[in-house]
């Protein structure tokens, strides 16, 4: 198997039927999903679908503790996958091969990162046109495929947790949050409430934003990829678009120093903050509109701009 990547940019095996993959990860598959590792790279394989990551593309490894979300430790093998897939494969400790399950998860990752820094991200690097920043935005809001792009699923929202009562009148007013937030507000409230209320509280908040201008301004993340819910951060090779509570902002690598956890001044929520080249914070966003802890998303995110970074070196 060679070392260059997919020309699409993402693992070239993912969620195909079993016999795609090579003898090495297939031999002696069971209906429960296994990951196998081999020479060649990580898969994770069940009697049915297999996904494969090649050594030269995974970019990171993290292993979080139980908590709210979890009642168990989980690694998260860190690789390009193309959306609505989350960047990453997900991994408990049953589904590990006897030889790794010995040392568990933290022997997982120990083992990823010794064979995937034993490739280097150099081995992978491709040449292609480079896009701007604004050419970025505007493909990802014309839905056009972006080679190595991916997308951190969406959660629900800081309004999730709050009652039902209370999760209407902020449909309300987000009606005029085009107005009030510059629009990202307004409309991702409204998005959010037409998913998890139905309501016509919602729906009339989602349209008054449109009028209004809401829409526009936020349009990324209303939109979905395919099979998606909607998006607040997109990582690709020429540099990245969040959703920040203020607006959308499409961003070369050139402007970020380094992605990491923080809060929400006003509320004291965890946070995604993005710390520009000047070390000053460009933006945050709140860890309700993940659908994983802020830890991964900030493993994610750091180790995909350190990627980005090395192989357009």
């Amino acid at each position: 198997m060679s070392a260059a990547v997919d020309e699409g940019g993402w693992i070239a095996i993912d969620d195909e039927p079993a016999a795609a993959m090579p003898e090495w990860a297939r031999v002696g598959l069971k209906r429960r999903p296994e990951v196998r590792i081999g020479e060649e790279g990580i898969a994770l394989v069940s009697s049915r679908r297999c996904s494969l990551a090649r050594w030269s593309e995974v970019f990171g490894v993290a292993v979080l503790e139980p908590s709210r979300d979890a009642d168990e430790a989980r690694a998260y093998v860190l690789v390009p996958r193309r959306a609505p897939r989350p960047p990453w494969f997900e991994v408990t400790l049953d589904m590990l091969p006897d030889d790794v399950a010995r040392e568990g998860l933290q022997g997982l990752a120990r083992a990823v990162r010794e064979r995937s820094q034993h490739w280097g991200y150099r081995s992978v690097r491709v040449e292609r046109p480079r896009m701007t920043a604004d050419e970025l935005y505007a493909r990802l809001l014309a839905e056009q495929a972006v080679p190595g792009a991916v997308e951190v699923p969406i959660g629900r929202g800081p309004f999730e947790r709050e009652s039902t009562w209370m999760k209407g009148v902020w449909a309300i007013v987000a009606s005029g949050g085009g107005l009030l937030m510059g629009g990202y507000a307004g409309a991702i409230a409204g998005a959010i409430f037409i998913e998890a209320l139905g309501s016509a509280a919602a729906i009339g908040g989602l349209a008054s934003g449109a009028a209004v201008g809401a829409i526009g301004a936020a349009a990324l993340v209303l939109k979905p990829a395919k099979g998606a819910t909607g998006r607040v951060l997109a990582l690709a090779p020429d540099g990245c678009v969040i959703g920040f509570r203020e607006r959308v902002r499409a961003l070369p690598w050139s402007d970020i120093m380094r992605f990491q956890d923080g809060y929400i001044p006003e509320t004291g929520r965890p946070a995604l903050v993005v710390v520009g080249s000047h070390g000053d914070v460009l933006g945050r966003v709140d860890e309700a509109w993940f659908s994983k802890p802020i830890e991964l998303i900030v493993a994610v995110a750091e180790a995909y701009r350190k990627r980005a970074s090395v192989v357009a070196g």
